[in-house]
């Protein structure tokens, strides 16, 4: 069993962050593109496995073609926006059918910048499955769902309110889940199926049925929430119409803000529970050449904990707190990531990749599109 390490120090990292927020200031963004290599190098070279660590390898220069292609393209739909909102919208539609294709080759730089062990990693997905699982697949479940919804309150709501209400309900904790469940699915064995190391490739099998169970708690546990949280104001008296005016009365602010805090906490809960339990899953049912078997060992409650006083950390300093945070952060995913299995013997071998479209890759890191639960 291998554990991952992480030597990064707040204290470090502090200077590197701080140096990013001003010079990114002073030259009105163009230092991000140094700012992001500068923190990706940092973070990659101190993530140690088996007492080799990452290396990221992509050059400023490559990034900031791809920011100051964001930055034509967001001024352009926000002038389009301003005089032409129809237009506007024809470029959004443009953007959201070039998505899977900025995402593909988001991911192909990604992996082609991450080193380990002086071999690369690399992307091989094609733009028709990621068409599939990014567009088409989420598309149906929104439309299925849609229907649903349009049927129930169509025909079924006036004919039957309780056989309607039944509908919805199952709508939202049995279709819901079951639709994106699926979806999930398809686009992290997408991802992982298509992930090189080297010569040697990545694969998974996910279970539909597995996703749906986190999910489907997932949703109850937040309609849960929001149920405690009104029975919570109704038993203190506190009515949804007095919500405008509880400036007057101090008593019914402090309630209302206790159970608003509460039900802020437990919605954090809830996604926590359900990034921990899918990533513990996607890793457990991912191997490497056959060979190595990745394990996370999160839980919920520890990665609750972290979050929580991480936000509190930043809240409290403004913000100054961020970089020991995001080193608290990294810090503990290390401490939860395991690989099973003989590094010695994995044979990978550095593959020479098509550059061709390095141009391409670098545009779509205008965009920082970043998918998948793990």
């Amino acid at each position: 069993m291998h554990q991952f390490k992480f030597h990064g120090k707040g204290k470090e990292y502090f200077g590197i962050w701080i140096v990013n927020i001003l010079l990114s200031i002073i030259t009105l963004g163009i230092y991000s593109a140094w700012a992001k290599v500068r923190t990706n190098k940092y973070f990659y070279g101190n993530t140690e496995l088996s007492g080799n660590r990452f290396d990221y390898l992509a050059q400023p220069k490559q990034i900031l073609i791809g920011r100051i292609i964001a930055v034509i393209a967001v001024s352009i739909w926000a002038a389009l926006n301003t005089f032409s909102p129809l237009l506007a919208a024809l470029v959004m539609l443009i953007f959201v059918l070039i998505y899977p294709v900025l995402v593909v080759r988001n991911l192909r730089f990604d992996m082609k910048m991450t080193q380990f062990r002086n071999v690369r990693f690399n992307f091989i997905g094609s733009y028709k499955n990621a068409y599939k699982v990014m567009l088409v697949k989420p598309l149906a479940a929104y439309i299925a769902i849609g229907i649903s919804i349009a049927i129930t309150l169509t025909y079924i709501m006036p004919a039957s309110k309780i056989l309607g209400i039944i509908i919805m309900a199952a709508t939202c904790l049995l279709l819901l889940p079951l639709l994106f469940s699926w979806v999930i699915a398809a686009m992290n064995q997408f991802i992982i199926n298509n992930t090189r190391y080297g010569n040697l490739t990545f694969a998974a099998t996910l279970q539909t049925t597995y996703i749906f169970k986190v999910l489907a708690k997932f949703m109850l546990l937040i309609v849960l929430i929001i149920a405690v949280f009104a029975v919570f104001l109704i038993i203190a008296g506190v009515s949804t119409n007095d919500v405008s005016n509880l400036a007057g009365d101090s008593s019914k602010m402090a309630v209302f803000v206790i159970a608003y805090i509460g039900m802020i906490l437990g919605m954090i809960f809830t996604q926590v529970y359900f990034h921990v339990r899918v990533r513990n899953y996607i890793l457990s049912e991912t191997k490497l050449d056959n060979q190595l078997q990745p394990k996370s060992t999160m839980t919920v409650m520890s990665y609750s904990l972290l979050l929580l006083t991480n936000l509190l950390l930043i809240v409290c300093t403004l913000g100054l707190a961020r970089p020991f945070t995001m080193i608290r952060h990294a810090n503990y995913v290390a401490s939860v990531t395991q690989v099973d299995g003989d590094l010695s013997l994995t044979n990978a071998t550095d593959q020479a990749t098509d550059e061709s479209g390095a141009i391409a890759d670098e545009l779509s890191q205008a965009f920082d599109l970043n998918i998948g639960a793990i």
